[in-house]
């Protein structure tokens, strides 16, 4: 099956790019038949249905009330030998865990020096996407007045350009099975070798900011967040041959509180639900991203979104928050070290949760919770801030 791609557009801030006037109804799929529910029927059902309880408490309730077969087999879950995490930061530099996280052994620290004149957000370098397929990992990178490049590594810490754009830079890039797909300003490039030769037609609109491969009930899809003059969603169950968009004249698919986001902190999924997190709004879509709803924030996001086990988790200043439906979050106080902020966030085939805080070059600390509440502190790792996580396997892991 193929991933669910979703795209959300929100305000860039100071980047120097700007919405080209367009449509951004542009990239549209209208029909998606059996495969798309009536939104406000299933959100309905989810939230409101007698003797439903889409708790976090009650998700958390079933998954402990499994059997003792079941139990017993995800006890014993084979996790690879060579099953490795890859970090990505800024000018290029990576680093690979073997351990679940626990140590990063092996790394390839980048360019020399800094940004120079110019933000690391805005540079040649800036990441745009890291992800695992076909037995290889792939980064993006590249934004501002820059344009984009992708980069394969059989392990995650030597690396090879694949690709270049020929004008404008990477806004979004994802592994979706087979496929590799980049998003550019107005463009989509889609590649099934491995990179060795890519495709392009016209994509969503605006400014793309983040792309995700996120895993549904019916399969994976792919999710993107656009920025531009306003924010907007896209969503394609096809590995980005085509888009669902919402037509954001139309309150009933894309209401005025999605409208106001701006400051984005990204997007998840569980079961049919995908959710948008920002300071300004939250929005939920269960139909592929034909129509939406939102609600205001019900805190303050500092962190990117994750799927475990059915749940839906964010991070805040102090505490981590859980939904099962986008809509109902709980909130349970952080324990960890002092002074512990998580900025990007990633679930390990083990089932833990490893993190970052993003923080300086001199002063960059690794955090690791075998449940999402309680941290340990996993190491100082000086060096250009890491920006993106991803999961999969590493010749470099195989060999220890």
């Amino acid at each position: 099956m193929r991933g669910l791609l979703v795209l959300l557009l929100a305000a860039c801030e100071g980047s120097g790019i700007g919405a080209d006037g367009g449509s951004a109804n542009d990239g549209r799929v209208e029909d998606r038949d059996a495969a798309v529910v009536d939104a406000d029927a299933a959100m309905d059902a989810a939230r409101l249905d007698a003797g439903a309880d889409t708790s976090v408490d009650a998700a958390t309730d079933a998954a402990s009330s499994e059997d003792a077969s079941d139990a017993a087999f995800d006890a014993a879950r084979e996790i690879p030998s060579d099953a490795a995490i890859v970090a990505q930061g800024y000018l290029g530099r990576s680093l690979v865990s073997c351990d679940d996280g626990r140590t990063w052994a092996y790394e390839n620290a980048g360019a020399p020096g800094s940004c120079g004149g110019t933000d690391c957000l805005h540079h040649a370098t800036s990441p745009q996407g890291l992800g695992f397929g076909g037995g290889s990992w792939f980064r993006a990178e590249g934004w501002g007045a820059n344009p984009g490049r992708i980069f394969v590594s059989p392990g995650g810490r030597e690396w090879r350009q694949v690709f270049e754009t020929d004008r404008r830079p990477l806004g979004g890039f994802a592994v979706d099975g087979e496929w590799l797909i980049a998003i550019e300003h107005s463009r989509v490039y889609r590649s099934s070798d491995e990179g060795v030769t890519w495709t392009r037609t016209d994509g969503v609109r605006e400014n793309p900011r983040r792309l995700e491969t996120i895993e549904l009930t019916s399969g994976p899809v792919l999710a993107a967040i656009y920025a531009g003059a306003f924010a907007i969603f896209a969503v394609s169950t096809d590995a980005g041959a085509s888009w669902n968009v919402p037509d954001r004249e139309d309150p009933a698919e894309w209401p005025a509180g999605c409208q106001s986001m701006r400051r984005m902190r990204g997007f998840h999924g569980a079961g049919t639900t995908l959710v948008a997190t920002s300071l300004e709004a939250f929005c939920v879509t269960s139909d592929f991203g034909r129509t939406y709803r939102s609600l205001e924030p019900p805190f303050s996001p500092t962190s990117n979104v994750v799927q475990h086990d059915g749940i839906i988790w964010s991070y805040s200043s102090g505490a981590a928050h859980r939904t099962t439906d986008g809509f109902d979050w709980d909130a349970a106080p952080l324990e960890g070290p002092d002074g512990m902020v998580i900025r990007e966030v990633v679930v390990t085939p083990t089932g833990a949760f490893v993190a970052t805080d993003e923080g300086r070059d001199d002063d960059h600390d690794f955090y690791r919770s075998e449940d999402g509440i309680r941290w340990e502190h996993a190491g100082n790792y000086p060096g250009h801030a890491v920006q993106r996580f991803a999961v999969g396997r590493s010749e470099l892991c195989a060999d220890e």
